[in-house]
């Protein structure tokens, strides 16, 4: 495999982390890629330039504006449906 084809997959697992499968954890993550958190944090870094936490993030948050943009949910509602944890959560972010 190289290089190109096992980042795509990385970052597929990545974006998988909080997709429909909420028991898809981290730990599962480093797990599938055969690297500690430490070398998950660097890795990631390397690659988009970002931090786990804030490409996460990101994830979650582009979730919720499609889901507002697609849905006549209520914002409490789709705070649980994009992934966090709670409403007081997502106004956080």
């Amino acid at each position: 495999m190289n290089d190109t084809a096992y980042n795509n997959g990385f970052l597929n697992q990545l974006k998988y982390l909080h997709s429909e499968d909420d028991k898809y954890t981290l730990d599962n993550l480093c797990k599938n890629c055969n690297l500690s958190r430490s070398q998950l944090h660097r890795k990631v870094k390397d690659e988009i330039g970002i931090s786990v936490s804030i490409y996460i993030r990101k994830i979650l948050l582009n979730k919720v504006i499609e889901l507002l943009r697609d849905t006549d949910s209520n914002i409490s509602e789709i705070s649980y449906l994009s992934g966090f944890a709670s409403p007081q959560c997502l106004s956080k972010n």
